[in-house]
């Protein structure tokens, strides 16, 4: 930045359409990215290239790594657009030039569980505000470097690409075990001129969690929806533990084949929560996976399935047919309300949310794949995604009740004539 001429300043050039390759193939591959080096007067000069498109990434290496690297015209490498240039045949581009910043540096290697070196292996730097600052990509010795700005706070994730797929992803935790949970990755600071070492992870196999959900017959039910959360704390079998501040962790859905199986084939190794529910309205009771057949409805009585590294985990779920409830709903006059919430409330009268349904223009609903056991009936008035109690149902009143009329499904059974008046 003060005009002195940098000597050992990598310049990747990279056919534009190649970042599809894997960094090494593109090295290796000459048509696609060639990786030069500025003489001491800072110049540099490519062969004859093929008349393309191409994208020049500016780097320090080797004594220049604490320079901040960036696309021809100032792009971050997290950049999602960059600028290049475009050779045409027979002719020469010059002026392609750079301006580098000096930052710290970051360097560390990246192993597996018994010591060997992971290559390709994308290493990313987050500053303190989670925005991405610096990218690099590990080599065949596992080793990175990546130069930042100076600053406080800094986290890094380290993400498995195709040729290391097989491995965890994770944040630095100032060891070189990982997390999996950004709230408690390590923080460290980045000085001016420095470089920060040994930032450093041993990557652990994924597993691979293979599912399969029958029915009570044994045959494979296909359409079924599983969500999938984790992995967490062990420790506690509570849902919320997932969604703390610390481990905030999303459901992720899939659905089973037409053979009622599911395989995911590199889950991080923890513990995870299965939840199964029919997709296409065919009456089966939702579930939580608890390792026995029907599974629980409770949350909390939910079996963590744990997956272990290098290691496949079967899980098998047997969903039964639920109740089936009909009726209508009206206002006190008798009058047909569309789109009004009716949901099923059990012994502990927490709204069961997921037996609800909307009543249609004529004022009917229709709930499935009710759970065997005494509930009771309600309408809910809804704002937004808001929902409160506003009564049950009372068979033969056109009131308000406290208490409402307890109902009982049972496996394939009916209920039919329920008149649900909304106040």
């Amino acid at each position: 930045s003060s005009g002195t001429p940098l000597s050992g300043i990598c310049v990747r050039v990279t056919k534009s359409g190649s970042s599809g390759e894997t960094i090494s193939q593109q090295i290796a591959d000459q048509t696609q990215t060639a990786v030069f080096v500025t003489g001491s007067d800072g110049s540099y000069e490519t062969p004859v290239l093929p008349p393309e498109g191409f994208t020049i990434l500016f780097y320090g290496c080797g004594s220049t790594a604490a320079y901040i690297a960036h696309y021809l015209g100032g792009q971050s490498p997290v950049s999602n657009s960059q600028s290049g240039i475009i050779v045409g045949p027979g002719n020469s581009s010059s002026g392609i030039d750079a301006v580098m910043v000096k930052g710290g540096a970051i360097t560390g290697e990246v192993l597996n569980q018994v010591g060997a070196p992971i290559s390709e292996v994308i290493v990313y730097v987050y500053n303190s505000q989670s925005v991405p600052v610096g990218k690099s990509v590990t080599d065949s010795s596992g080793t990175y470097t990546i130069a930042v700005p100076p600053g406080n706070g800094y986290t890094i994730l380290f993400v498995s690409t195709q040729l290391s797929s097989t491995y965890v992803q994770g944040y630095y935790t100032g060891t070189p075990a990982l997390t999996y949970f950004a709230a408690q990755a390590a923080k460290f600071n980045v000085v001016l001129g420095s470089i920060t070492t040994a930032i450093n992870a041993n990557l652990a196999e994924n597993g691979s969690l293979k599912i399969k959900v029958v029915n009570n017959k044994g045959r494979g039910l296909s359409g079924i929806g599983v969500a999938i959360a984790g992995p967490y704390d062990s420790a506690s079998s509570a849902i919320s533990t997932m969604q703390s501040s610390a481990k905030s962790v999303s459901w992720a859905l899939y659905e089973t084949t037409s053979n009622g199986m599911l395989t995911l084939p590199t889950p991080p190794a923890g513990d995870y929560i299965l939840e199964f529910a029919s997709l296409h309205g065919s009456g089966l009771v939702f579930q939580y996976y608890n390792g026995k057949p029907g599974g629980t409805q409770i949350s909390g009585d939910a079996l963590p399935v744990a997956v272990q590294p290098g290691l496949t985990t079967n899980a098998t779920s047997v969903m039964f047919e639920g109740g089936i409830l009909t009726g209508k709903l009206t206002n006190a006059a008798g009058q047909p309300i569309d789109g009004g919430f009716v949901t099923l409330y059990g012994v502990d009268e927490v709204m069961q949310s997921y037996m609800g349904v909307f009543s249609k223009s004529d004022g009917s609903f229709r709930i499935a794949g009710i759970p065997p056991g005494r509930f009771r009936l309600g309408y809910a008035q809804c704002n937004g995604t808001v929902c409160t109690k506003s009564n049950y149902y009372a068979k033969g009143q056109r009131k308000i009740v406290a208490s409402g009329k307890w109902l009982k499904a049972s496996r394939g059974k009916v209920i039919t004539g329920i008149h649900l008046v909304a106040r």
